[in-house]
């Protein structure tokens, strides 16, 4: 793999399928950055790898003598193992991701709602200290109305992602209840 692994898909120059959940497909995944777009990658890796290696053991010598339980035993035992080089692959990632994250490593120049450690820390500074007239106690709100209010501006467009998620799994689910009833 060239480059970093967390570089979002390239759009292809040529479209070889003009069906549309191909094209939303495509669309969908070359969406994705950052730690998505590097498991989306070991994903697709790994089930190529899986197709690969099956087909290599049907096509082998001695897969037509051995006995419906060893065949089935075989192939168990190809997919465990490649099974543990995805899982292996993925918590790799997730440590390159984080210490990308700690060390601010990351050049994300498409995001333009991104803010650098230098403005937060600007803003932070120049903003005055405003007291409210009248008794503080009464204007005191314990829960913010807003969850995304509890994060800071980095996590907010995260946490609208998350919520879109969130919005469209519980659509589904209703759904999926009414055609049942």
């Amino acid at each position: 793999m060239s480059g970093s692994p967390f570089k979002s898909r390239k759009a292809r120059k040529v479209t070889h399928s003009d069906n549309p959940k191909t094209a939303r497909n495509r669309t969908a995944e070359s969406s994705k950055k950052g730690f998505d777009a590097a498991e989306l990658k070991a994903k697709n890796g790994h089930r190529v790898a899986k197709h690969r290696q099956l087909t290599r053991l049907h096509n082998s010598r001695e897969w037509q003598r051995l006995s419906s339980a060893e065949q089935t035993k075989r192939e168990s035992d190809v997919i465990a193992v490649l099974e543990q080089k995805l899982h292996d692959k993925i918590k790799e990632l997730e440590r390159e991701w984080d210490r990308q994250v700690d060390e601010s490593d990351i050049e994300d120049k498409d995001e333009s709602d991104a803010l650098s450690a230098d403005q937060l820390g600007n803003d932070m500074d120049l903003d005055p200290v405003v007291t409210p007239k009248g008794d503080a106690e009464e204007d005191w709100d314990d829960e913010p109305e807003d969850p995304m209010f509890l994060l800071g501006p980095i996590h907010q467009k995260h946490a609208r992602v998350w919520k879109k998620r969130l919005s469209k799994w519980e659509r589904m689910a209703q759904k999926e209840a009414k055609d049942r009833n």
